[in-house]
């Protein structure tokens, strides 16, 4: 009840505010509840009364919406006696803030940002050299192009991050057998290959370049000299200008052969090996000779991406990455339990390498470097399974064979000890 007198003694202040022009000083009278439930005040006027008469004016009445909306544009404060007595009757709300401040916003302000490079002092700083030989000026290509940035008014955008070549590498055992060529043409469309490395291609002076030329795609050979076997190709996209680049020094003995592609204003090297098993030569002179031409690949192209690969046979990453400075990114055998096949490059750009089996018939399986999406193989296995030919003089037989059949089975064996009975008869007759 006190709440309620305290209510309608501030709305009493705010309409007396209001109306303070009429005269003689009015004063509320408050009426009951109307029809629609709502409080009624009503606003009674009268004059002083004298001794002999008294006049009365018509009643003006005021429902709660026309008072609320009276204190809304009454610009009355009111005063802090008024809100001493109704705190200390303990009528007054507390209270409320300003709705997290937005009262006070009244404008925005422009938070300042520094848009430049921060400078990065390596004061103090200590790298930790490896043991192995490291060329700073060719380890770069994908790392340099993922973290550059384009910077053009208050748009900062990422470039487009150079994606290296999807690269084949077979041991093919023999390109000169029949259809073998066929076959390699269709592994390279159906993986999209841009660069294939072919080794063991068994080529010589007889055979001509047209003859093993596939589609869309360049040939780079380099046949063995004096013996039978061996040899290294290489088949890049048409799209992409490509030359051989001879090593200054070259021997021809080693099986190592450069080719020097031009990939979207990219320098790519790649490079086909082939180490056989019985080489005439030293491996320790081969690995000479291979620590000489990436000194020079190093020189020549600084900034290219690296790629080493092919059959390696019975050298191991101990003996090929001290000399060269490049990491191995296959880690499956490629021929029974054995990891001859492997690819080296100077930077990690390939994320998924794949171990398929080529379509070309070889005891190696192919390697796909890659960096994308999934790659699912598009080669059929083929798969050789026994089964008994069906006949209907054999469905005949074997319907009067169970009709003449008779399972009889102890009954002092338990349930377990008959159903493995009844099993074994049922598997002898299939």
């Amino acid at each position: 009840m006190l709440k309620v007198v305290g209510v309608f003694i501030v709305t009493y202040i705010v309409c007396c505010r209001d109306l303070h022009y009429m005269q003689p000083q009015p004063y509320l009278h408050l009426s009951g509840r109307s029809h629609d439930g709502s409080r009624d005040l009503r606003y009674v006027n009268k004059q002083h009364r004298s001794a002999d008469c008294s006049v009365t004016r018509p009643t003006v009445q005021y429902n709660r919406q026309q008072l609320l909306a009276l204190r809304k544009t009454t610009r009355t404060t009111v005063s802090s006696e008024l809100f001493d007595s109704l705190r200390r009757l303990q009528l007054l709300r507390r209270r409320r803030g300003n709705r997290g401040g937005a009262g006070r916003r009244t404008y925005l302000r422009n938070i300042p940002v520094i848009i430049r490079q921060r400078t990065i002092s390596r004061q103090g700083h200590r790298e930790q050299r490896s043991s192995v030989l490291v060329r700073p000026a060719v380890v770069r290509y994908c790392k340099e192009q993922r973290h550059q940035r384009v910077h053009g008014g208050s748009e900062d955008r990422n470039t487009t991050t150079a994606v290296p070549p999807t690269l084949y590498v077979l041991n093919a055992s023999a390109i000169t057998k029949p259809h073998a060529v066929e076959h390699l043409a269709s592994d390279l469309s159906g993986y999209v290959v841009d660069i294939a490395v072919i080794t063991e291609t068994h080529l010589k002076r007889k055979h001509v370049d047209h003859s093993f030329r596939i589609d869309e795609f360049s040939l780079f050979r380099r046949d063995r000299v004096g013996r039978r076997g061996g040899g290294v190709a290489v088949y890049v996209r048409n799209q992409w200008p490509a030359t051989i680049w001879t090593v200054p020094g070259d021997d021809i003995q080693f099986e190592l052969m450069w080719v020097h592609v031009q990939m979207k204003n990219e320098d790519v090297l790649v490079g086909a090996v082939y180490h056989p098993p019985r080489p005439t030569y030293k491996s320790s002179e081969f690995l000479d000779f291979l620590e000489k031409s990436m000194d020079a690949v190093s020189v020549e192209f600084p900034r290219s991406l690296v790629i080493l690969a092919g059959d390696f046979n019975m050298l191991s990453d101990t003996d090929v990455i001290p000399r060269t400075a490049l990491n191995n990114i296959v880690d499956q055998p490629t021929r029974g339990a054995n990891n001859l096949d492997r690819i080296y490059v100077n930077d990690m750009c390939y994320t998924n390498v794949k171990v398929v089996t080529s379509a070309v018939k070889s005891d190696h399986k192919s390697l796909i470097a890659y960096t994308g999406p999934v790659l699912h193989t598009v080669n059929k296995q083929r798969e050789r399974r026994v089964y008994r030919r069906r006949s209907p003089t054999q469905h005949a037989l074997f319907l009067k064979h169970i009709s003449q059949l008779k399972i009889e089975l102890p009954e002092g064996d338990d349930l377990q000890t008959s159903f493995d009975s009844m099993y074994t008869v049922m598997h002898e007759l299939l």
